[in-house]
């Protein structure tokens, strides 16, 4: 047979040194931890994690909810841990959803509504229009007649910022009574423009930060997993606490509360302080094999 090889060359392209992957650490736990940026940009999040990134990050969106579609916008605070803190050195983020709606009970004839301190009720839609008190069990709700309602979401962000600023509740339990601190104006916490939020600007919520730079602010964390097994580091937004608070009651009821009722199913957390996350091997019972168990019996050839 007469062949030729028509002068076909191949090459090696640019050799790569073998290197291990350096593995990527997950932790659990609550740790204090600094606000370095709310929702950067392409170019502050490339310096922020030392990477680069193919476009812009997108804050806004909508969801079908009920039929409607509803606009919502992602606040996200990019977060790090102090290693003489916590002992960690750790960069991520604690990410909020607000939603273009209303906090209404199931049945629609509730809104909560919150106030200038911060303060949250419940009210019917008469006690709305006529901005009255409502009235519970234990008596009337601590709350001033100047409220507005809640958006979805805000709520939670709201108290993350008031806690980021160590602002305290304008509420002291004294002697078996609650009554109002002295200068209350010291002790308001609220936002005014939500609306332009939805529209990109959430230049308050970065005013509001950088007010106290330097400040601290309590997290929970917890690592997610993925039906494909991947894990990704996760934060508890539910809820959290002030730098100087020494018991974290507050999240521990809040991630109880959350987990009954179905949210964060996938993700592991930990009450306790931050440490790195050691996944459990599943418990698999030994057994021999004998030969009818193989996929093709002792000998696959045969």
């Amino acid at each position: 047979m007469n062949m030729k090889n028509n002068n076909v060359f191949f090459a090696f392209g640019k050799a790569v040194e073998s290197k291990e992957l350096t593995p990527v650490k997950r932790y659990v736990g609550i740790a204090p931890v600094k606000v370095l940026s709310v929702n950067p940009t392409k170019v502050e999040l490339e310096k922020l994690y030392n990477t680069t990134l193919d476009k812009e990050p997108e804050y806004l969106g909508s969801r079908e909810v009920d039929g409607k579609n509803i606009p919502f916008v992602r606040v996200d605070f990019i977060v790090s841990t102090d290693e003489a803190k916590s002992g960690v050195t750790m960069t991520t983020k604690a990410s909020f959803f607000v939603r273009k709606q209303f906090m209404m009970n199931r049945e629609a004839t509730k809104v909560k509504v919150v106030d200038k301190y911060a303060r949250t009720a419940w009210v019917t839609q008469d006690e709305f229009k006529n901005k009255l008190i409502p009235t519970y069990a234990n008596g009337p709700a601590r709350i001033d007649k100047d409220y507005r309602m809640l958006y979805q979401g805000e709520e939670e962000l709201l108290m993350f910022v008031k806690n980021y600023l160590g602002i305290l509740d304008v509420d002291e339990y004294v002697d078996g009574t609650w009554r109002m601190r002295s200068n209350p104006e010291d002790y308001t916490a609220g936002f005014n423009d939500i609306e332009k939020w939805f529209k990109g600007d959430i230049s308050e919520i970065r005013s509001a930060v950088a007010m106290m730079p330097d400040n601290y602010i309590k997290l929970l964390f917890g690592v997610r997993t993925t039906d494909e097994g991947r894990e990704y580091q996760d934060v508890f937004t539910r809820a959290s606490q002030r730098f100087n608070t020494r018991k974290n009651t507050t999240i521990e009821k809040a991630l109880t509360e959350a987990q009954n009722a179905g949210a964060y199913a996938n993700t592991y957390f930990e009450i306790c302080e931050l440490k790195e996350y050691a996944p459990q091997p599943t418990n698999v019972t030994e057994t021999t094999a004998n030969d009818d168990d193989l996929p093709f019996g002792d000998d696959p050839w045969k």
